[in-house]
């Protein structure tokens, strides 16, 4: 993968990590948001493989 990020005033790589950290976030809320989904939908009987 590669990726070219054009930066003025700020690190290219601090951009990248921040992208990277919201991703992260957005990936925990994403599972999280699927494990309260399932488990209601299950009647509190899913449980995601870790």
């Amino acid at each position: 993968m590669h990726f070219r990020i054009q930066t003025s005033g700020i690190r290219a790589v601090d951009v990248l990590r921040r992208g990277i950290e919201d991703l992260e976030k957005l990936c925990d809320h994403t599972i999280n948001s699927f494990q309260f989904l399932a488990e209601h939908h299950m009647g509190g009987k899913f449980r995601l493989r870790e």
